[in-house]
């Protein structure tokens, strides 16, 4: 049935679609199925492709934020306590409105959890 909903029904373009069409006894509506089925693959295959593309670019740039993460801990524990660290990010935890005045953006950086009521 793939080899029918390719290109044209003319048999000269296509010989398999055409003898599978005389032999199968396919109809004109049959074939606008199988034409309108093949569109509908074509599109969730292109939505996929968009869709990996998409998930290849959020796993990229988890990668640096986690790297850029890592890297800012890493300086904040040479230069504080662990005592000190635990502190500063149950403050930013607790503090996000006033990082997100002072800092523009800081809220896109934040991955918010629902708190349970």
């Amino acid at each position: 049935l793939w080899t029918l909903a390719q290109g044209s029904a003319n048999p000269k373009h296509n010989p398999i679609a055409g003898m599978l069409q005389k032999e199968l006894e396919i109809t004109p509506q049959q074939g606008k199925k199988i034409i309108y089925q093949r569109e509908q693959i074509r599109t969730v295959c292109e939505n996929l492709k968009e869709c990996l593309q998409l998930l290849a670019k959020l796993r990229s740039l988890c990668i640096q934020k986690t790297r850029i993460f890592h890297d800012r801990m890493k300086k904040c524990q040479e230069i504080l306590t662990a005592k000190q660290v635990v502190k500063l990010i149950r403050w930013v935890n607790e503090n996000t409105e006033v990082l997100d005045s002072v800092c523009p953006g800081w809220g896109a950086e934040q991955i918010r959890s629902r708190k349970a009521s």
